[in-house]
């Protein structure tokens, strides 16, 4: 039995008033665990240069600072020490898993650490350097904030937090022990000015990245509606290969069971209402037969005014097409009578149901329409046309083929439209 396919509905993301958040925080948690996903390779890579430039720098600590690296060399083993931990966390096994959790505190954690100990070692040695060497204490300041704002791959706010404090905190520390103000001024507007280029790309780049993800959300949403409005009005077993199609025409054969359900009574019911509030009740009947027909595991095939057509079997899982057809009859003459009942109207449901070989297709590529043809089709609807109203007339190759416990009455012989006389029967109730 195939459960009815519901339209996918979310609401529209909401972003906080800089941009640097969704106001749904699920949606936020989604977003960033796509984002750190998507970025692994460049977040792993990102840290992988960490690693290897606090090395690089240790080098140029020895062979360069060779007044204060015995200050310096200890402060940046300490900060290898205190960068080692996360390396498991983004490299080993289930790195993954901690990426998608938690990739911006691990990039935090990383950005505090290696800011910091700069912030340490300037404290340590700033004023000992000579105007050369602060100049190469600056030149490493700003390729530290090169690399947090371009390649961390840290979001925003985390960035302008390291950046921003670690710079006004490293130009406190040069105007505290650089004799020349001029020189820490200099150095302060290199910071300040990178620090604002950096923020401007990082924000730009953030929230590319956020607009980006609402619209595949979107593009998802709407793909899967598609998608289940095809599954609505078309069987499964056909949905792929419509997708798929080429411009040939999707048929397939198959033993399926056809119902027919005409609304007797319809017209005279609704003589009296404008022809905008007939439309609105018959919409209303349509889509409650809807309801009930992919509940029982049916299809709806189409609607010719006021007659129903649904079908059963025709996605080949092996399912018993009669009784489903027939708890698909039973369910919509049980919905007309709620209608008749509680709306006081004079209508009632006259159904027609036959077995057999169909062949079932859609037709059309810009507009399309799924039916079903053949004899077992013409049958149904002859079926319908002779019944009776609150009652379902059925041909005997579905009599034969209810489980044991149905209740079924013979008719006998109906002389139907093209067919001459048939053995029907009544189709009164499953066991």
């Amino acid at each position: 039995m195939r459960p009815p396919v519901t339209l996918p509905t979310h609401p529209a993301p909401r972003l906080r008033r800089l941009g640097l958040g969704f106001e749904d925080r699920a949606l936020e948690r989604e977003f960033l665990r796509e984002q750190a996903l998507e970025r692994a390779p460049m977040i792993r890579g990102a840290v992988g240069l960490l690693f290897a430039f606090s090395a690089l720098f240790g080098l140029v600590d020895a062979f360069v600072f060779t007044e204060v690296r015995a200050t310096l060399l200890p402060a940046r083993a300490v900060m290898l020490a205190l960068l080692l931990p996360t390396g498991p966390l983004v490299f080993g096994r289930g790195s993954d898993r901690h990426l998608a959790r938690h990739a911006h505190e691990i990039l935090l954690y990383q950005a505090v650490v290696g800011v910091g100990s700069l912030l340490v070692m300037g404290w340590l040695t700033l004023a000992r350097f000579d105007e050369s060497e602060r100049m190469l204490a600056l030149m490493a300041s700003m390729f530290t904030l090169l690399c947090l704002y371009f390649v961390s791959g840290i979001r925003a706010s985390y960035a302008a937090l390291v950046g921003v404090g670690g710079s006004v905190a490293l130009a406190a520390l040069a105007y505290a022990h650089v004799r020349s103000a001029n020189e820490a001024a200099i150095a302060g507007a290199f910071l300040a000015g990178q620090n604002l280029i950096g923020l401007g790309v990082s924000f730009s780049l953030e929230g590319a990245a956020r607009r980006g993800f609402v619209q595949r959300r979107r593009l998802e949403d709407a793909r899967r509606r598609t998608e289940a409005l095809l599954l609505n009005v078309v069987p499964a077993s056909h949905v792929e290969a419509l997708k798929a199609r080429d411009g040939d025409v999707i048929a397939r054969r198959a033993r399926a069971s056809i119902v027919f359900a005409t609304l007797t009574g319809f017209d005279d019911a609704t003589a009296r209402l404008s022809p905008v509030e007939a439309v609105q009740l018959l919409d209303r009947i349509v889509s409650r037969f809807d309801e009930v027909t992919v509940g029982a595991g049916g299809v709806r095939i189409k609607t010719v005014g006021a007659t129903y057509m649904a079908a059963a079997g025709l996605d080949e899982d092996g399912a018993d097409d009669a009784t489903i057809a027939a708890t698909v009859a039973l369910a919509l003459r049980e919905a007309a009578r709620a209608f008749s009942r509680d709306r006081a109207l004079p209508i009632a449901l006259r159904v027609g149901i036959a077995r057999g070989p169909i062949v079932a297709g859609v037709l059309g590529t810009r507009r399309i329409a799924f039916d079903c043809w053949g004899d077992t089709a013409n049958l149904a609807a002859r079926l319908d046309t002779h019944g009776a109203p609150d009652a379902i007339q059925i041909s005997l190759a579905l009599a034969d083929a209810l489980p044991p416990g149905a209740r079924v009455r013979p008719r006998g012989q109906v002389r139907l439209k093209g067919k001459g006389d048939v053995e029907t029967a009544w189709l009164e109730g499953l066991a």
